[in-house]
């Protein structure tokens, strides 16, 4: 999407590679973890889904190849799986696609509200208060099937890649379609407590 006017908030990294890329999908991570043997496999313990992610990105770049991917991470501390992350960008051709923002990023709903699509590839989950915030924004949001989620959400099988691209090229290919749907959901006005809530639990990182 265009830049909103919101978009000097980013940081000028995000701001540059959004500038760069079409179309935006934006996901979140609080943290990873490398518990995960082969990210080449889905494994239980990489609790964001990570090699989903790189995977989708990989599935979409042949329809999209300005695609671009922002996954933002409050506490990049592992060094070990990000070198794993890394070598999976590098070896697929993915590292001008793939974006990965390694700090906390203060009023982080000006990501989503720049994407045009978020998504949560979790493979367990609770009740993302990111999720919530895009939905809140308008922005068009993937998720997986690991918890119940929010009206409005377009829903994917936990760990199945194939329905996962589907349907996030779906919307890419319908955006109308599903902002207006999006636009006919009367959410709770909540979106100011979600986001103290969110820019709280930065405080103790």
């Amino acid at each position: 999407p265009e830049l909103s006017n919101n978009q000097n908030i980013l940081p000028k990294e995000i701001i540059s590679f959004i500038k760069r890329r079409s179309p935006i999908i934006s996901s979140y991570a609080y943290t990873l973890k490398d518990d995960t043997p082969d990210l080449n496999e889905m494994g239980t313990t990489d609790l964001y889904g990570v090699s989903l992610l790189l995977d989708l990105c990989i599935n979409m770049k042949k329809s999209f190849p300005q695609i671009g991917i922002i996954l933002s991470v409050a506490n990049l501390n592992d060094e070990g799986f990000l070198k794993k992350i890394k070598t999976k960008i590098n070896k697929n051709n993915i590292r001008n696609n793939f974006f990965i923002y390694g700090k906390p990023v203060e009023n982080i709903h000006n990501l989503w509200s720049n994407s045009d699509v978020y998504v949560r590839p979790t493979l367990s989950d609770g009740d993302s208060i990111a999720l919530r915030e895009a939905l809140s924004l308008k922005t068009p949001s993937v998720a997986s099937d690991a918890t119940p989620r929010p009206e409005g959400t377009i829903i994917f099988q936990n760990q199945n890649l194939n329905d996962f691209s589907e349907k996030v090229k779906g919307v890419l290919e319908n955006s109308d379609h599903y902002k207006i749907k999006l636009n006919n959901i009367k959410y709770e006005n909540n979106f100011k407590k979600l986001l103290n809530i969110y820019e709280y639990s930065y405080k103790d990182v």
